[in-house]
């Protein structure tokens, strides 16, 4: 649910939450409110602003890759490997570059793009360690500008969903676009929530020698209003003593693919392939669907399309993990990859 603060007072009203003082109840919208919370200038007009996602910080960046896993890694090399030239890629949202250090090491050109600096500081870590040259801008994506173009856009791990307006949504796509060479690609991860019930609580646990990471996810889902409310609690304990402790609330837009496509589509780009990330095979679910032909039957199908896809051996074909919900473990996620080109 949406943040909102007034900027003439700075009164805060989370939708999540309500505001149990002033009886407004939990998952009580902003737009229903009628001047009867903020005593000094009321809940109308607009002066109050709707406040973005907390950005990544503390230990929720320092660990972030202890959960993350591989997911999509293995996918996004593949893709880039079947494009003739030299690849340049713009990261929207790089995070910690657990992704992008891969596809340096294939021979693509990467920049990346972050607002949270913690999440930058372990991006620079791990490339000085690999010895790559990279650049990395400390910027919002809703507002960078680069004098530059790229032939792919990556948007990975619901980072497309964090913005939750149709606003927002139009925006990112509009930046892509304009960064974008003619004929380039954007690709868009879309995550969700596997199964129900709306409300779900998961434990992951990472354990070293003289550490224990724990990582407690709570999610709320409200499909009236296409979001997914998620809380994060991270844990650091050391010989069994509780060390540091750190919480943070997000939300993510639930987007639909099928949605997805029509904003790309209004926007001017060509839809190209839709993947289901389930399994490592990365099977185009439209491909995959196609209608038999006369002579086919269904189990014809089906052998026809695994042996495309599936080898008898794949050294990197593990694809788990995710964040925050991750399609291991609890198999609580489930995410698709959207492409479309320019």
């Amino acid at each position: 649910m949406g943040n909102y603060q007034c900027t003439v007072c700075g009164f805060r009203y989370n939708e999540l939450h309500g505001d149990p003082k002033n009886g407004i109840p939990e998952n009580t919208p902003f737009y229903q409110l009628a001047g009867t919370l903020c005593s000094r200038c009321g809940l109308q007009g607009e002066r109050h602003l709707k406040q973005p996602n907390p950005k990544y910080s503390s230990l929720e960046a320092k660990y972030y890759d202890y959960f993350v896993g591989k997911r999509g890694i293995s996918f996004y090399r593949r893709w880039l490997a079947s494009y003739h030239d030299q690849a340049s890629v713009l990261d929207l949202g790089i995070g910690t570059g657990r992704l992008a250090v891969e596809l340096l090491k294939d021979g693509a050109s990467v920049t990346g793009v972050d607002w949270s600096e913690d999440m930058l500081t372990v991006a620079e870590r791990r490339f000085k360690r690999f010895n790559h040259d990279i650049e990395l801008i400390h910027e919002d994506i809703l507002h960078f500008s680069l004098n530059k173009k790229f032939t792919h856009i990556i948007l990975t791990e619901g980072t497309f969903q964090e913005c939750t307006t149709p606003g927002e949504q139009k925006m990112i796509i509009r930046k892509a676009k304009e960064h974008l060479e003619t004929g380039g690609y954007l690709s868009i991860d879309l995550v969700f929530p596997n199964e129900l019930p709306v409300k779900k609580e998961t434990s992951q646990k990472q354990v070293s020698e003289h550490k224990t990471i724990q990582l407690h996810t709570k999610t709320k889902v409200s499909f009236a209003r296409q979001i997914m409310n998620y809380t994060v609690y991270f844990e650091l304990e050391r010989k069994g003593l509780l060390e540091s402790r750190y919480r943070v609330e997000r939300e993510l837009s639930l987007l639909t693919v099928q949605e997805l496509i029509y904003l790309l589509t209004m926007e001017g780009f060509h839809v190209i392939g839709s993947y289901d990330n389930a399994n490592s095979s990365m099977v185009d679910i439209y491909q995959s669907s196609q209608q038999l032909a006369r002579e086919e039957n269904l189990s014809e199908k089906e052998i026809e399309v695994k042996n495309r896809y599936l080898n008898s051996y794949q050294e990197d074909a593990w694809n788990g993990g995710g964040y925050p919900l991750s399609n291991t473990a609890q198999k609580n996620g489930h995410s698709f990859t959207v492409i479309a080109k320019s």
